[in-house]
């Protein structure tokens, strides 16, 4: 299953956010396929999540809004699945360099955030 979002305006975590609504769908989706009987079973499904890091002046910024993204030094956009793998890291460098050593510590709080959007998808999926 591919889910794919169009996103027209993008700006401030518009992708990342159009990512998690696209999980919160598919699930929802198979969800309602087993109820309807047109598929068997659940199938194993492996959350993702993304969030947006932004980095000005040395410091992370996590979830950008839009003032934040039109500013900052550097934008990264992570993808990770509830088991911590990475599954795409978008990254601009707007003004300046971005150092390995902060860039790798925005992959981690990435995704760590993750973890804890995934968490709040299967809360509301449980409304």
């Amino acid at each position: 299953v591919t889910v794919d979002a169009d996103v027209l305006q993008a700006d401030g975590g518009t992708r990342c956010a159009a990512i998690n609504g696209g999980m919160g769908a598919l699930v929802k989706l198979l969800r309602h396929l087993v109820f309807e009987h047109l598929i068997p079973d659940l199938p194993v499904i492996e959350y993702i999540a993304a969030v947006s890091i932004g980095i000005k002046n040395k410091e992370l910024l996590v979830d950008l809004n839009y003032e934040e993204d039109s500013n900052a030094d550097a934008d990264i956009n992570i993808v990770s699945s509830e088991k911590g793998n990475v599954i795409e890291v978008q990254a601009f460098a707007e003004e300046r360099s971005i150092p390995r050593e902060l860039f790798n510590r925005a992959v981690e709080i990435g995704i760590e955030k993750n973890f804890e959007i995934i968490q709040k998808i299967k809360k509301a999926l449980e409304m």
